[in-house]
């Protein structure tokens, strides 16, 4: 089993935001929307599921975006790095070998607290996560704490294969916001290099 690392931006806005390491949070409620990072790395440790985008190999370098399972950690003790189980049969991983540059996708809509609001709306917070995706060594001591996380979450995943999204950077994330406007992060993340092999399954994050 691989596990892979992706150096990650928060990117809704082309400016540069200072960095924030992912570190080991408890935030079971939803943080004061003007804590732009507070609140990043709560849609990121509170939410399940996500949208994982590559660089397309077979499709001429189209993106390829698929729904994909992650965690970042056991139920609110989240790192704020997310955490993916994929396969090589999979393209998302066969694309990730060939143009390691990725995004991930969370909204706060499937966690309920958007109300009845159209999940575009601006109040519902989402946030879009770019950078590499990183094969992570599956003897590392990263590796089992994915392992870890992801099986707290998605139970079915045990026995296949992992992948994680990390170096998120949060510190001083930028929010764009009024009462009406909702959030908008952006955060500068730090590169970070991962060990890269073939396997039928892999262990990966962003």
């Amino acid at each position: 089993m691989k596990v892979f690392h992706v150096l990650p931006l928060i990117l809704l806005l082309l400016l540069w935001g200072c960095e924030v390491q992912g570190r080991l949070v408890s935030i079971p409620t939803k943080p004061d929307r003007k804590d732009a990072a507070a609140t990043a790395r709560w849609l990121v440790s509170q939410n399940f599921w996500g949208v994982l985008s590559t660089i397309s190999i077979d499709l001429d370098g189209a993106p390829f975006a698929k729904v994909v399972s992650y965690s970042d950690g056991v139920p609110n003790q989240g790192s704020g790095i997310p955490y993916f189980y994929l396969t090589t049969l999979d393209p998302t991983a066969r694309n990730a070998f060939k143009d390691e540059r990725a995004s991930f996708t969370v909204s706060e809509y499937p966690l309920g607290t958007c109300g009845k609001v159209d999940p575009m709306n601006p109040t519902c917070s989402r946030i879009t996560l770019t950078g590499k995706l990183k094969l992570v060594d599956e003897k590392s001591e990263e590796a089992e704490f994915g392992r870890n996380a992801l099986f707290s979450k998605h139970s079915e995943m045990i026995g296949t294969i992992v992948f994680v999204l990390s170096w998120i950077d949060y510190l001083n994330a930028l929010l764009f916001a009024t009462p009406t406007t909702g959030l908008v992060f952006l955060s500068h993340l730090k590169s970070f290099s991962g060990h890269h092999a073939v396997a039928a399954g892999l262990l990966w994050l962003l």
